[in-house]
């Protein structure tokens, strides 16, 4: 292996240099997926993830969540 492979961010700018942009995000790209994120953060901040026993389908407002919203857990099949 005597051909030097370029380094993933030389590989990327090399990219864009040819006009290639694919992996790479305009700026209102990058502020539609902040105006996603960051209320998602703000509430993790916010509020932490309640505490449940392994093995169990999660803590009990995650039934009453789903409720709320007319659905449910799908409990899976078991086979054999």
């Amino acid at each position: 292996f005597k051909t030097r492979l370029p380094e993933a961010y030389e590989r990327l700018l090399m990219d864009v240099a040819r006009g290639n942009q694919t992996l790479v995000m305009r700026s209102d790209e990058v502020e539609a997926a902040w105006a996603f994120i960051d209320p998602i953060v703000n509430e993790a901040k916010r509020r932490k993830p309640e505490k449940y026993a392994a093995g169990t389908w999660g803590p009990v407002s995650s039934f009453e969540l789903m409720a709320e919203h007319g659905h449910r857990w799908i409990e899976p099949e078991v086979h054999g």
